[in-house]
């Protein structure tokens, strides 16, 4: 027989080479602070007459409920719920374990320089049923401007 990978000192040294590195490093980039913009795209080939009527058609049936007002001054930051916030299709036992690496954080740091929301494809009891599991809807660390199902 042949095992393939690395044995667990080599992933163990690997970690603490990295973790080590990551403590001595001066610069992080704050993803945050960049300035999105669209490599190679112009304004002519997003905005065809095609997608002007796809987009107001789609505005006109949506309706959105505010939970809590916008702020003045800040983006809005539409996250997609499934496989993105959470792991929908795990056989995981408990919403925490169903919940992405450091998401609390990340709606904390997100929520100090955007208004938030969230979307799913999904029906709406089930996008409430989550939001209610990961404390989204009760947080006092951010708030949600509102939720969209499909």
């Amino acid at each position: 027989m042949m095992l393939i990978g690395s044995t667990d000192a080599q992933l163990l040294a690997a970690a603490q080479a990295h973790a080590a590195a990551l403590a001595q490093s001066d610069s992080t980039f704050d993803d945050f602070l960049a300035s999105p913009s669209c490599a190679g795209a112009s304004e002519d080939s997003v905005r065809t007459p095609l997608h002007l009527e796809r987009l107001e058609k789609a505005v006109d049936r949506t309706r959105v409920q505010l939970l809590h007002a916008p702020r003045k001054g800040k983006k809005l930051l539409v996250l997609d719920l499934d496989y993105t916030l959470f792991d929908c299709k795990s056989l995981a036992g408990s919403v925490e374990d169903l919940k992405r690496p450091f998401l609390d954080r990340f709606m904390e740091d997100a929520y100090e320089n955007y208004d938030l929301a969230v979307w799913s494809q999904t029906h709406w009891k089930w996008v409430e049923m989550k939001c209610t599991e990961l404390g989204f809807l009760t947080s006092p660390k951010f708030h949600l401007c509102f939720v969209l199902d499909r």
